[in-house]
């Protein structure tokens, strides 16, 4: 289910934020905001991907930076 899977990456969150594993941050945080706009919880879905575009931009991910970027336009356009 949706909610099991939200749980999961926020614990996963949760385990990466004490390591500084930005890289492991930033994709539970892409996957968390991909979750909200599933469920249709669009402005959840918008500040998560935003906290995930600052992350990638953080780590210098340019893949990362562009996923993030799709996302976010995925999410405005069903807005």
């Amino acid at each position: 289910s949706s909610q099991e899977s939200l749980a999961l990456n926020k614990k996963a969150l949760r385990l990466f934020r004490p390591m500084q594993n930005f890289d492991g941050l930033a994709w539970g945080t892409f996957q968390i905001a991909q979750i909200y706009r599933d469920q249709g919880q669009l402005t959840k879905a918008w500040e998560f991907v935003k906290r995930a575009l600052e992350l990638y931009d953080h780590i210098a991910n340019q893949k990362g930076t562009g996923w993030a970027h799709n996302e976010q336009g995925r999410i405005y356009e069903a807005m």
